[in-house]
């Protein structure tokens, strides 16, 4: 989920979803600022997944490193687990080490390719 438009009536259906197993990950956690968003209903998330940005420089290292150093925090606080997307180098594979995630998704783990005739 990127929005929770109504805790209320998310906290009312969302046992139900887990008792059904279902997971539920916050998505594209891209600033620190969205946690208070999910605050009233983070005991029924699971996940938190932060998407690594394709391009960068040094700048956007360091809002990356804060941010990733944020959501860090929270997913120790609240028993959660951290997941990171657009993992492309070994660079993007030692953040997964420094910063604890569990899942990642990317093109270091495989490229996309398009279908070929046979």
């Amino acid at each position: 989920m990127t929005h929770i438009t109504n805790p209320e009536i998310f906290a009312a259906v969302a046992p139900s979803f887990r008792k059904a197993g279902v997971r539920f990950v916050i998505d594209d956690a891209q600033t620190p600022g969205l946690f208070a968003e999910f605050a009233p209903v983070i005991q029924f998330f699971d996940t938190v997944k932060v998407s690594l940005p394709s391009k960068r420089d040094v700048s956007a290292d360091a809002e990356l490193l804060a941010n990733l150093s944020y959501w860090q925090h929270v997913c120790a606080v609240h028993h959660l687990e951290l997941a990171l997307n657009n993992i492309e180098s070994d660079a993007d594979m030692r953040l997964v080490d420094r910063f604890g995630v569990i899942y990642g998704q990317g093109n270091f783990f495989s490229r996309p390719v398009l279908p070929r005739i046979l």
